[in-house]
């Protein structure tokens, strides 16, 4: 598989990833990621699918409003096209409100690695890991 194909598959998936988290849908958003997932936080802990999709549907059922954008800095595919290495920043830009009234906002940016798999023509993330990973408050 040619490496321009496989970006365009991917940048699919990151689109509806991004729909899916401006849409609260914590289901659709864990689709990219393979059930075996090994998702590594920056400080070294590793956190599974289960409790990785606990985390993001409490997360997101919080959310008043978020958006997420994110650019591709290389990508790396095997010969046998089945596996391919990411690497990508992300932004996203989360709101939460409490009683109609009190707002708060952040914005969390994150570089990763992501190594993807390719199982019965579908990608999914096998192993994720951040690389940096801040979050600044913002005024709404």
């Amino acid at each position: 598989m040619l490496r321009d194909d496989v970006a365009a598959q991917l940048d699919e998936i990151h689109e509806r990833t991004q729909e899916a988290f401006g849409q609260r849908d914590a289901q659709a958003l864990m689709r990219i990621y393979s059930p075996d997932l090994q998702y590594r936080e920056r400080a070294g802990r590793v956190t599974s699918h289960a409790e990785l999709a606990g985390n993001v549907a409490k997360q997101l059922s919080s959310m008043h409003k978020g958006s997420t954008e994110s650019v591709r800095e290389s990508l790396d595919v095997a010969s046998d096209g089945e596996t391919a290495t990411e690497l990508r920043r992300m932004t996203a830009r989360y709101e939460v409100r409490a009683f109609g009234v009190l707002h708060r906002a952040w914005r969390i940016s994150r570089h990763t690695r992501s190594e993807w798999i390719r199982s019965q023509g579908s990608w999914q993330i096998a192993r994720l890991y951040v690389l940096d990973y801040t979050v600044t408050s913002e005024r709404v």
